[in-house]
């Protein structure tokens, strides 16, 4: 639909140039900024107030103010201005609607505020037909505060919640070490009897810790925190269509981290049901604290050695291994035939403590592909300190081509 229209615009490119003519307002500095405030759920046929926040960190004068909004007509209807309890209570407003998808607001008033706050609120009544995600942006800003930085809104319409109708199957994270960055592969399992269809977004909502301490670095809509998405639509068969008992291909969410520590991470799922549903979205968090781990702080690092499953498993043509050191250690996976035969070795060499992997990309020690089948592959690790005992571990994994 045209929600979805605009939302994919937004992903793909920034919002209009201001072309308003020049202010005769004093020029104010650089350090404002403009936000639209999130609407995290609504209901399709309600009325919403969106307040519009101005931030003013060095108590600069403001007294006027001229902000073109930007929405979809088929997801908002503008209704009007309220100024109770904001900034600009009692200013001088002039509201205009230049088309059915863009809203001009303007004030002024003789006594400028120079506080933060709530600068005021706008007023939409949202469509009876209306689901998914959309933003709210500002395309002009002129009169005393044309320099403000900008962030602009989103507004998510869901009537229903399909928490129960997902299952989360992510890969064990990998921390890179040197680089400070946490990876892993995110698939989604339909676990319902009905299919679920594209477009199918992920939105990271809440990182703890928060930035700067934790960043995402490869997001769709290039987002680096909050509002990061990542598109699963391509990643399910030709028809579009999750159906029940179907998995998405894996997509990769990377972090970037100022240390080894433990992360959470809150996301949105959005996908649409059959015809004659409407979108929905459920808020959920697949990284609960204390289970799924994306890092370890110092008091956290591994107790014991550990040779995990490989990810993924059957694969083609390549795989992760990951293992854990409790104590700094020389390293070697080897990869057997069912014959007993080294097909491929890795000298890891010393490394710490910690959470460490290597990726076999089916290729035997002269660089030829190897066949399908089963293989072994073993962990060998021998504790530098010299005080404990030589690790051994051997786990199966399946090349299918």
């Amino acid at each position: 639909g045209g929600a979805l229209a605009v939302f994919y615009g937004f992903l793909n490119g920034d919002p209009p140039t201001p072309c308003l003519g020049q202010s005769s307002a004093p020029e104010a500095s650089s350090a404002l900024e403009i936000q639209v405030q999130n609407v995290v759920y609504a209901k399709p046929g309600e009325q919403i107030t969106i307040p519009v926040d101005l931030v003013n960190p060095n108590n600069d004068p403001v007294d006027a103010f001229g902000l073109k909004f930007n929405y979809s007509s088929d997801f908002l209807q503008f209704q009007a201005v309220s100024d109770s309890g904001t900034l600009a209570e009692g200013w001088s407003f002039s509201a205009g609607k230049d088309t059915l998808s863009a809203t001009t607001i303007g004030a002024s008033d003789g006594t400028p505020t120079t506080a933060s706050g709530v600068l005021y609120n706008l007023v939409f009544q949202v469509d009876s037909t209306a689901a998914g995600i959309d933003s709210l942006y500002l395309s002009e800003i002129v009169d005393g505060i044309e320099n403000a930085t900008i962030k602009n809104g989103v507004i998510k319409v869901a009537p229903d919640d399909i928490k129960s109708l997902i299952i989360w199957q992510r890969s064990e994270p990998i921390w890179t070490p040197g680089a400070n960055t946490y990876e892993y592969n995110l698939r989604i399992k339909n676990d319902s009897q009905v299919p679920i269809s594209t477009p199918l977004l992920v939105e990271i909502t809440n990182l703890n810790p928060p930035p700067p301490d934790v960043t995402v670095v490869n997001a769709d809509n290039g987002e680096s925190d909050i509002g990061a998405i990542f598109d699963f639509s391509d990643l399910v068969g030709g028809d579009n269509v999750l159906s029940p008992g179907e998995v998405t291909g894996p997509k990769l969410f990377k972090y970037q981290l100022t240390s080894q520590m433990e992360v959470t991470v809150d996301v949105d799922f959005f996908g649409v049901l059959p015809a004659g549903s409407a979108p929905v979205m459920s808020k959920q968090n697949i990284s609960p604290p204390n289970s799924d781990r994306l890092g370890f702080a110092a008091e956290q690092l591994p107790k014991s050695y550990a040779l995990h499953q490989n990810y993924p498993n059957p694969f083609n043509p390549e795989t992760r291994i990951q293992y854990q050191l409790s104590e700094a250690s020389a390293v070697q996976i080897k990869i057997f035939n069912l014959a007993g035969q080294l097909v491929r070795s890795f000298e890891a060499g010393l490394q710490p403590a910690g959470v460490h992997s290597v990726v076999w990309d089916s290729k035997d020690n002269l660089g030829q592909q190897v066949s399908s089948g089963v293989y072994l592959y073993q962990f060998i690790a021998e504790p530098l300190s010299g005080n404990g005992e030589r690790f051994e571990m051997i786990r199966k994994f399946t090349l299918l081509r």
